[in-house]
């Protein structure tokens, strides 16, 4: 497979000035039909830090690191690293039909899953030097419809949620070593601290608490869980370690615009807080970091 990598040192426009983590909590959000990344705050629901994306970039994961005060994110035709000021720390290309869908920070480096004929997984340093690619097949040929965000296990598997339905295991000398069957459009993986996954399975407008070992669904949640909410495609999810739940319900493929964005229930199905489309300049949201609080991922 071949990839292009180029590596640029350019300063962009410092697009807040304020002290990002003075108060409160904070969320770094991204979409799927938003052009920016975005750092809102949780009390006043507004931007207080935004980035744009390369011209015609989709984001559908984001990765924040405090320690080096930077913003890592896929944009479909690549990945890229800001600083807080906007300075372009390093951006990674990839060739189309090629899609690199998914960034997620494991033990210093940057993972990357890439969507293509073979679909592939690249391991970058901190400076965005390519360090390892595993090839592995999808299991579907157009590479837009495979996967969104991948994930690495505590044990150092790659975790690979696919579009069709289907869990992939793959170890680091890149060998399948599992198939998990579980059904709906998988967006991404959470592994809970039990061991057991939580998917949000997109277009079937759920989510679902999965036990690997057993291959069974411990618990499924509709918009019937959900006080007063309809999900649209279930994105992202992030489950904090005292059973709230933080969920992007991204509102493309014809969802219901007059729901939340973004949303935080109990493990009652009460929704505790939510953002939803206002004149704030939030876009639509299928990735979350949360930046502060407790969560078990």
């Amino acid at each position: 497979m071949k990839i292009v990598r180029t590596t640029l040192m350019v300063s962009l426009a410092l697009l807040s000035s304020v002290n990002l983590f003075a108060k409160g909590e904070q969320y770094l959000v991204a979409g799927s039909g938003w052009d920016k990344v975005a750092i809102i705050d949780r009390d006043t629901k507004a931007p207080v830090w935004m980035t744009v994306l390369p011209e015609g970039g989709e984001c559908n994961s984001v990765v924040y690191s405090k320690a080096r005060g930077t913003v890592a994110y896929s944009y479909s035709r690549g990945a890229r690293c800001v600083d807080m000021t906007n300075m372009l720390l390093w951006d990674y290309k990839v060739e189309a039909p090629r899609e690199v869908q998914s960034i997620v920070e494991y033990k210093g480096k940057y993972v990357l899953g890439v969507c293509g004929n073979p679909a592939a997984i690249v391991v970058l340093d901190r400076f965005g030097g390519e360090k390892k690619v595993i090839e592995f097949d999808a299991g579907e040929k157009n590479p837009h419809g495979q996967f969104r965000q991948i994930r690495v296990s505590p044990e150092g598997n790659y975790l690979v949620p696919l579009l069709s339905g289907k869990v992939l295991v793959i170890n680091p000398d890149g060998e399948v070593i599992k198939t998990h069957e579980v059904g709906g459009a998988l967006f991404s993986l959470t592994q809970l601290p039990d061991g057991n996954w939580l998917l949000p399975q997109g277009d079937a407008h759920s989510y679902v608490e999965y036990d690997p070992r057993s291959e069974q669904i411990v618990e499924r949640v509709t918009s019937d869980d959900i006080e007063n909410v309809k999900l649209g495609f279930v994105a992202q999810l992030i489950r904090y370690r005292d059973g709230r739940t933080l969920i992007c319900n991204w509102l493309r493929h014809g969802g219901d615009k007059r729901q939340p964005m973004l949303m935080e229930v109990d493990a009652d199905g009460k929704v505790l807080w939510s953002v939803g489309r206002s004149d704030k300049g939030i876009g639509d949201i299928s990735a979350v970091v949360p930046l502060g609080g407790k969560f078990a991922q």
